[in-house]
């Protein structure tokens, strides 16, 4: 079965090279405008879909790639045994090594749009390996590219889930970079130097956007989870730190968006809404200790300050322990703005009446 990855993929490869020698101004334009639609509606592949002959998108590439790979791992997860390492931890790295020059050239040709079904079976297949075999180290390379050559939404969630099983924080460069977000096109914008922790989130951020158009809450609760997992890992606390990349401010923006979303899911829904109402309380208690440690958390947060707000809001008008109603009192007492206090030698009567006598003279 390897032997047979392996073709495939260097047909994959060969395809790419192709394109990389043929790319034109009006290829990447296209290429463009394909990210730019795909970021507003989701393409959504469960595992069964990824066995599937058909295209799961308009102009889907390498089906048969994404199709073997995806079988391939199948038959990893159901393997009863950890494969022998001295067997096949030399084939696995010449499998991951294809991969790698696979991602690069997406990053190259700017194509991974047309190939998102097929870096989504990349993903699952690399988890299934690190069951047999310590691959973290080449699970991070690879993620940091297919970050950077900008796939589908869902292929971002799929790598944050991906990199669960590694530490996630070894993502961060420990610098700004330059990462901005077009918003007359809706669009993430960066560059070679920007943190790939903070394009991955944003493109998470995306990713959470259109799954609540779709009302896939199922799906929400598992990339919120994801995201408090992150938190966690990553030391949640970033004060103090030599690092001056703003990663974890950006974490905290998306878990806090990502918590409002599942907040709102609770009054559409009419089934158990116990695990959402498990996740926003874990969101709160991550929240709560924020705002006990830095006294600027609302401040940081930007245009997310109305999400919390009405995270807070939705999630009050639910039952809960009274420890949980305190936090979240706590949590908005910081939006509460008091007024200024007036000095003792300030007369409003006087003032007022300072304008009986005034006028204007030449």
């Amino acid at each position: 079965m390897l032997n047979i990855v392996e073709s495939v993929l260097n047909e994959v490869h060969g395809e790419l090279s192709t394109i990389s020698h043929r790319l034109t101004t009006s290829f990447l334009k296209e290429m463009d405008e394909r990210y730019i639609e795909c970021t507003t509606t989701l393409t959504y592949s469960s595992g069964e879909c990824l066995l599937r002959g058909r295209s799961l998108y308009k102009d889907e590439q390498a089906i048969l790639a994404r199709r073997t790979v995806s079988v391939l791992s199948v038959l990893l997860d159901n393997c009863e045994s950890k494969c022998s390492a001295e067997s096949y931890e030399k084939r696995f790295n010449e499998l991951i090594g294809n991969i790698r020059r696979i991602c690069t050239a997406l990053e190259t040709t700017n194509c991974s749009v047309l190939y998102s079904g097929f870096l989504l079976s990349i993903t699952r297949l690399l988890t299934s390996i690190h069951r047999h075999t310590e691959i973290a180290a080449h699970i991070i390379d690879i993620a940091k590219v297919m970050i950077s050559s900008r796939p589908m939404p869902v292929v971002a969630d799929a790598t944050l889930q991906l990199l669960s099983v590694v530490d996630e924080c070894a993502l961060c460069t420990g610098t700004v970079g330059n990462l901005r977000v077009d918003y007359d096109q809706g669009v993430l914008l960066y560059k070679k130097d920007s943190c790939h922790l903070q394009v991955l989130l944003k493109q998470v951020e995306v990713y959470i956007k259109c799954v609540e158009s779709a009302y896939l809450y199922s799906e929400t609760i598992q990339t919120t989870k994801c995201s408090l997992l992150l938190y966690n890992s990553c030391g949640g606390d970033s004060s103090g730190s030599e690092v001056r990349c703003e990663c974890r401010c950006v974490l905290m923006q998306v878990i806090v968006y990502a918590l409002l979303v599942c907040a709102r899911f609770l009054g559409t829904i009419s089934g158990d809404k116990d695990e959402l109402i498990s996740v926003c309380r874990s969101g709160v208690r991550i929240l709560y200790e924020s705002v006990l440690r830095d006294v600027e958390f609302g401040s940081q947060l930007g245009f997310n300050e109305g999400h919390l707000i009405e995270l807070c809001e939705i999630i009050k008008r639910y039952e809960h322990q009274e420890i949980y109603l305190l936090m979240l009192s706590e949590i908005s007492s910081i939006f509460q703005l008091c007024a200024e206090e007036t000095s003792a030698s300030y007369s409003q009567k006087t003032f007022v009446e300072s304008f009986n006598t005034f006028s204007i003279t030449d």
